[in-house]
């Protein structure tokens, strides 16, 4: 299983590979027990997750999810949990609920962001019985937790929240996080690997994974699927 989780964590950290394939690989090879154990290699493909919503501008509640699992999991493995993860999380918490009020006001889908978000999601973390370190002791998301859900009835709150850019604010810290994300978990086996040789060295790393990640698969269809896959990274197209 080390061959496969090096091989997936490299394809999934090279933003040369579409997601797609990614998805692909991930369907057809036999996973089950080696991401049981792999937290690192569940890392990246959460790190992933959030760098494909980034790349496309876009911040939603899944976003969140994925914040909230890499939490989790640093603080399970005794990882400090760094500010750029607070940071993050807390604006896209934001963003997840303005968007909503700049598009219909304080009615319809606004009212029911503050619920599920701030109410519901957040609510949930203040009161779990281990304490999410993504809202303990955060008075700035308090005051934003306030002003959001002032913004129902008071018409100046509404409309100072719908002049803010927050889309904007959640992006930037967003790639923040991902930046310093990527570089704490190091470069993969086979880029390390491939880093210390010449080009030679890493023509030869490169046709290694080539040579083995079809045979990866489970039956000869699936060992198609994920060839093609490699190919298409390998390819000029990639």
């Amino acid at each position: 299983m080390d061959k496969i989780m090096d091989a997936l964590e490299f394809l999934t950290r090279s933003a040369a590979v579409q997601d797609h394939v990614i998805k692909n690989l991930l369907q057809v090879l036999p996973l089950s027990s080696a991401t049981a154990v792999d937290t690192r290699f569940k890392k990246a493909v959460l790190l992933r997750t959030i760098q494909s919503e980034v790349s496309n501008a876009t911040v939603i509640e899944t976003t969140l999810q994925v914040l909230e699992l890499i939490e989790e999991m640093d603080r399970n493995d005794g990882v400090e949990i760094g500010e750029l993860l607070k940071a993050a999380y807390f604006a896209a918490t934001v963003e997840c609920t303005v968007k909503y009020l700049a598009l219909e006001g304080i009615n319809g889908k606004y009212f029911e962001a503050v619920k599920r978000v701030w109410r519901g999601r957040i609510g949930n973390l203040e009161k779990s019985g281990n304490r999410s370190e993504l809202v303990r002791d955060n008075a700035e998301l308090t005051r934003w937790k306030n002003d959001l859900e002032a913004a129902l009835w008071d018409a100046k709150v509404a409309k100072r929240l719908m002049n803010l850019n927050t889309r904007a604010e959640a992006l930037q810290k967003l790639r923040a996080f991902l930046g310093e994300a990527w570089a704490l978990m190091g470069s993969s086996f086979i880029e390390a690997a491939a880093a210390t040789s010449n080009g030679a060295g890493e023509l030869a790393a490169e046709q290694e994974v080539a040579a083995w990640v079809p045979e990866l698969a489970a039956n000869e269809e699936d060992k198609l699927v994920a060839g093609k896959a490699w190919l298409y990274y390998t390819s000029d197209g990639g």
